[in-house]
């Protein structure tokens, strides 16, 4: 942990183009498992909740583009 708290701060600086595909999503999940197993991972930082925020503006697109293609259904429509 002493290396991710070290190193959280080069998540700010790093250009969110350059991340791999999903990164948004599957590093939260990466903290709750270490959470699960007790290991104390930070979650008062900056870009933490700027990586969630990105995570659930995607995940919102991804249901979004769900509900659209699959079940022919138009949010916001009447």
């Amino acid at each position: 942990m002493k290396f991710f708290v070290e190193n959280l701060h080069k998540l700010q600086d790093e250009n969110a183009e350059h991340m791999p595909i999903g990164f948004e999503v599957a590093f939260p999940s990466l903290l709750n498992i270490a959470r699960s197993l007790n290991i104390e991972v930070p979650d008062d930082s900056p870009i933490l909740k700027e990586i969630l925020e990105m995570r659930d503006e995607k995940l919102k697109r991804y249901v979004y583009n769900i509900l659209i293609t699959q079940y022919n259904i138009h949010v916001g429509s009447k």
